[in-house]
């Protein structure tokens, strides 16, 4: 099974927040930047994984050499 299938399809935004390691307050900070994808369900905001991962790797720096 592929890692993605073992995870679930959507995550609360407390789980959220962990995964990425930032407080819940700062998490929806990143949402309403638009710097993180979400989606709502009813009133429920919820986060896929693949998109946690997407943005994690959009916020790498490149290490500076001196």
């Amino acid at each position: 099974m592929k890692e993605e299938t073992q995870k679930p399809m959507l995550l609360k935004e407390a789980e959220a927040s962990k995964i990425l390691g930032v407080s819940y307050p700062y998490l929806k900070v990143l949402r309403r930047k638009g710097l993180i994808r979400y989606c709502k369900v009813g009133t429920a905001i919820r986060y896929r994984y693949i998109d946690l991962q997407k943005f994690v790797q959009n916020s790498l720096v490149e290490a500076e050499t001196a």
